[in-house]
């Protein structure tokens, strides 16, 4: 036999309090989300374009300061002395240089070699690796504008021009930030073969015409331009793998 629940007075005031828990739970849930919705756009608005480029130089030349201060201030070590070495060569003896060295692509020392126009110093051996550590700020900054959006780009700019290891590794006579900068600039072509209108170049609108629009021309844009872009990556991909 089935047991009957309790039915007097208490009961039910314990079952009306349940479900007025209940739906003040709920309620407060769907308000809680509510807010929520409503604040992102508040957040994550986009600013003016003025501000966001002042920003990013801003950024970008704090980390140049970072890169080039006392950029020679330290000796040389074992691998940037390799550089030292070869790169006064003409382009055929630093090729026969570093047949010897398999771990020696040659992009780098060819680079370097050009710089050596303007001075033999330790400071123009590591001038090509201070400014390629530079670039990779903006360049940071529109990968992750691509995927995550302009507040993330930024925070990501902010973090490459600060980076103690970035920094590091820009002022030495040796690949690393060359080869950093053509990873970021591959994955940017990539970005923009696969799909070529931003989401935060996009402009949202509740009129169907306007999503039609954007539409059209997304497919525009990609029919026109995604093969240059491949041909970008391609080619990013190219020098990174002989930097």
């Amino acid at each position: 036999m089935t047991p009957r629940l309790p039915c007097g007075p208490g009961a039910r005031s314990r079952c009306c309090s349940r479900k007025i828990m209940t739906g003040y739970g709920r309620s407060w849930r769907a308000s809680t989300s509510e807010s929520k919705a409503e604040l992102r756009p508040m957040l994550l608005a986009p600013a003016k374009r003025s501000t966001i480029l002042a920003f990013v130089a801003a950024v970008t030349m704090l980390g140049a300061v970072l890169r080039l201060w006392q950029l020679d201030a330290q000796s040389l070590w074992l691998d940037e002395a390799f550089t030292a070495r070869i790169a006064p060569l003409d382009v055929t003896g630093i090729i026969n240089a570093i047949r010897s060295d398999l771990d020696t692509p040659p992009l780098h020392p060819l680079l370097v070699h050009a710089f050596l126009l303007l001075g033999s110093s330790d400071f123009v051996l590591r001038l090509p690796s201070a400014l390629a550590g530079i670039l990779c700020i903006p360049l940071m900054y529109a990968v992750a504008r691509r995927l995550l959006g302009t507040l993330t780009g930024l925070l990501a700019a902010s973090m490459m021009a600060l980076s103690p290891f970035a920094i590091y590794y820009s002022q030495e006579a040796r690949m690393y930030a060359l080869l950093l900068l053509f990873t970021l600039l591959a994955w940017y072509c990539l970005l923009r073969a696969l799909s070529p209108i931003s989401p935060c170049d996009i402009d949202h609108q509740e009129n169907p015409q306007g999503k039609t629009a954007n539409a059209a021309e997304a497919r525009g844009w990609r029919g026109s331009s995604a093969r240059r872009w491949w041909l970008g990556f391609t080619l990013a991909s190219a020098l990174g793998i002989y930097t």
